[in-house]
């Protein structure tokens, strides 16, 4: 789980991966500007990060990672030859809507209720919090500017995490009951790989 803005996925390349170490790099992010594809420098000086990965991440990155080596492989020179983490059949990097939709599309297919990218980097932050988690490891996982920043966006999460402090039947959010870090089985075919990826990334791992 890493709780990435949607721009830092796309803007992810291999070498910003380290899946020995389980740690990846945030060195620059994908926008949309007039529609098109942008990449830029991270948001804030924060955003430029490292984040620790867990295992069931790590897991679903490597499982991206060979099977995109082979669509390299059938692609052939047709590879656009670029080290993009998120590419189409052909090496190429995605649009950042593309990617939302692709999402979506694949949540539901997996049976889940409808969440965009944005509301999972807000679960990751909340159960975070619930968990017991420090607001400031938040605040840095998450790469914003100060932990000001995460306690006011936060805000409404926080007041629930006394109750639960001394009612502990209250638990988790009725949303979803699958334990955190349960793998989401999404529809055999050939996006599978990715969007476990993509899904361990931004919430679940």
């Amino acid at each position: 789980m890493t709780g990435l803005r949607r721009s830092e996925v796309c803007g992810l390349t291999w070498p910003d991966v380290d899946l020995d170490g389980g740690v990846i790099s945030v060195r620059r992010a994908a926008v949309v500007v007039d529609g098109r594809r942008h990449v830029k420098a991270p948001k804030t000086p924060a955003s430029r990060r490292a984040v620790e990965l867990d295992t069931g991440t790590v897991q679903a990155l490597k499982e991206w990672r060979s099977r995109q080596l082979q669509e390299r492989l059938r692609a052939g020179e047709a590879w656009d030859g670029g080290e993009w983490l998120v590419t189409d059949e052909l090496g190429a990097p995605v649009h950042p809507d593309w990617l939302s939709t692709l999402f979506i599309r694949q949540a539901e297919a997996a049976g889940l209720r409808r969440i965009t990218i944005r509301q999972l980097r807000h679960s990751h932050a909340s159960a975070l919090l619930r968990a017991g988690v420090h607001p400031k490891v938040v605040q840095e996982r998450l790469g914003h500017s100060s932990i000001r920043v995460t306690l006011d966006v936060y805000s409404a999460v926080l007041p629930n995490m006394q109750r639960e402090a001394v009612e502990p039947s209250h638990g988790r959010s009725t949303c979803d009951r699958r334990p955190i870090g349960a793998r989401i089985e999404a529809p055999q075919n050939a996006g599978t790989a990715f969007f476990n990826a993509l899904l361990a990334f931004l919430w679940s791992g």
